[in-house]
């Protein structure tokens, strides 16, 4: 993430950083186990898998905090939502809607206002 970030600056670009939403939250772990729908092809059970999607979001949050650059934290507002998802982390159209809704509030901050034009 670091080697982006850096790789974007150096580049003139002001890089922005996205965490992944998904069906699979500490909130639904059990449920999702109990269903025995959902197996991952990484072959980590499903306990390991949520603890390593934590895992990325919590660089990208650190990273994003540490460089001072945009985060648009999706997981946080779009996992978690059977009807959103066709498997642990394709969505489908709800998802998709989610996804963009929370995209286009997050970079409608990043502009400026047409005041300060």
């Amino acid at each position: 993430i670091e080697v982006f970030v850096s790789a974007c600056r150096a580049a003139g670009i002001r890089p922005i950083l996205a965490t992944e939403p998904r069906l699979l939250t500490a909130d639904n772990l059990e449920e999702l186990i109990a269903s025995s729908q959902f197996s991952t092809s990484t072959g980590f059970t499903l306990p390991a898998l949520l603890q390593a999607t934590q895992k990325c979001d919590s660089v990208l949050i650190e990273t994003a905090t540490r460089f001072s650059i945009p985060l648009f934290d999706l997981s946080s507002t779009c996992s978690g939502k059977r009807e959103a998802f066709r498997d642990l982390i394709h969505y489908n159209r709800e998802g998709g809607a989610c996804a963009a809704a929370k995209l286009a509030t997050d970079i409608k901050r990043l502009l400026p206002l047409e005041a300060d034009r």
